[in-house]
């Protein structure tokens, strides 16, 4: 009897999971950018990144392809990071959306994605690229707000103690026309690891 029972059981799981597995699969097919919202809750962001890409190559939608980048940037993977981020950079779109992007998450999203896309490069082994891309962020925005790419790459920068690449930041930023608080932030923090190199 035990024996009956136990094989039913069995055979009754195996039919759920065969189940949920179908489902799940007609799911990560059919429904890709709902299951990425899944992966995003849960913290998954390589997965995240997986689903939205499934997304973007049946849509051609930027907000899709903006999500590879955002995700794979709180994922921390630099390779994605730059590979979905190259693309979004270069879609015709890029500007329009992100001034939307801007409205509705209040802050400069311009400077937030290419400031997380300039440290991918950066810790790549792309220090000019991460460097020029920063710089045309923030000349874009026409100001140096609190936390923009430059920024952002400059505390890149400083978690290494490149005293090459804040070298070449540091000539990037004699370029920029920029004055108060952030931008004397970045002269000195650029000043204090060239200072700390040359003393090694």
């Amino acid at each position: 009897m035990f024996k009956v029972i136990a094989k039913t059981a069995l055979k009754t799981l195996a039919v759920v999971a065969a189940v949920i597995a179908v489902a799940f699969g007609v799911a990560s097919i059919g429904f890709p950018s709902a299951m990425a919202g899944v992966f995003e809750k849960l913290g998954n962001y390589s997965f995240a990144t997986g689903y939205a890409s499934l997304s973007y190559t049946y849509s051609k939608d930027i907000a899709d392809l903006a999500r590879c980048a955002q995700d794979s940037i709180l994922s921390k993977n630099d390779k994605n990071t730059v590979k979905f981020g190259d693309k979004l950079i270069a879609h015709e779109g890029f500007y329009e959306f992100c001034s939307t992007e801007s409205e509705r998450f209040k802050l400069d999203y311009s400077q937030y994605i290419c400031g997380g896309i300039a440290c991918a490069k950066y810790r790549t082994g792309d220090t000019r690229g991460a460097i020029s891309l920063a710089a045309d962020a923030v000349e874009k925005s026409g100001g140096f707000s609190e936390g923009n790419a430059i920024v952002q790459l400059t505390l890149a920068v400083e978690k290494k103690g490149d005293k090459a690449a804040a070298e070449g930041l540091l000539n990037v930023m004699a370029t920029i026309s920029a004055e108060g608080k952030n931008y004397e932030a970045v002269i000195n923090t650029l000043n204090k690891i060239i200072n700390q190199g040359d003393r090694l």
